[in-house]
């Protein structure tokens, strides 16, 4: 890890683009993991919070129905 990869509070917000009241709540939950290196202001990895932004995916309508047709398929008589 270099200098080059944390982003100040500023930025992420931008990034995300969200207010920075929702991200002090995100990052006061631990949803989104920050760092505070000299106990005043908040730095972000962009690779962090790219997995953030990756593990709230919303599926659309063609996975859901062949997720569906796989769960409710009868298995096979042998």
């Amino acid at each position: 890890m270099n200098n080059e990869d944390f982003i100040t509070f500023e930025a992420a917000c931008q990034y995300l683009g969200i207010t920075s009241g929702q991200m002090y709540q995100y990052t006061h939950k631990r949803i989104i993991p920050a760092y505070k290196p000299f106990g005043k202001k908040l730095y972000f990895l962009k690779s962090e919070l790219n997995k953030v932004i990756g593990s709230v995916r919303i599926a659309p309508q063609s996975e859901i129905e062949e997720q569906a047709r796989q769960i409710t398929r009868k298995p096979a008589a042998v």
